[in-house]
């Protein structure tokens, strides 16, 4: 994990650079795929939801979950959820930037292969 966010910042500043170079077309649909994944991040809520839910059924049988306790326990659920929640959009966005770079990597690989096919070919020599 600790690998995970050290990635993330280099991999942000290396988004940022990319998105310097695109065009509004390109900026456009990396902005809807950026809201996708904070939405999909923010699913992970739900199940946090659930598990807090039963566990609070649970307890409330044998102790009173009001007051400073209640507080306490709902707090740390939410702080449980919020990392779980930035934990997974760091993931999903280090997931979603390795592709892209892969295919930047790919197009530069061919543009050089281009050049060296021109580079290569035989011309006739001139005669003199």
């Amino acid at each position: 994990m600790k690998e995970m966010l050290k990635k993330f910042w280099k991999t942000l500043k290396d988004y940022v650079n990319y998105l310097m170079k695109v065009d509004f077309k390109e900026l456009f649909i990396n902005t809807i795929i950026l809201i996708c994944l904070v939405i999909l991040a923010a699913f992970v809520y739900i199940p946090i939801g659930l598990v807090q839910d039963l566990i609070r059924n649970l307890l409330s049988i044998f102790i009173n979950m009001g007051g400073i306790f209640g507080l306490i326990y709902t707090w740390l659920f939410s702080l449980i959820g919020a990392i779980a929640a930035i934990l997974t959009f760091i993931y999903l966005f280090n997931k979603r930037f390795d592709s892209i770079k892969n295919e930047s990597n790919k197009e530069s690989s061919n543009k050089k292969e281009s050049k060296e096919k021109e580079e290569d070919l035989d011309l006739p020599k001139v005669k003199e």
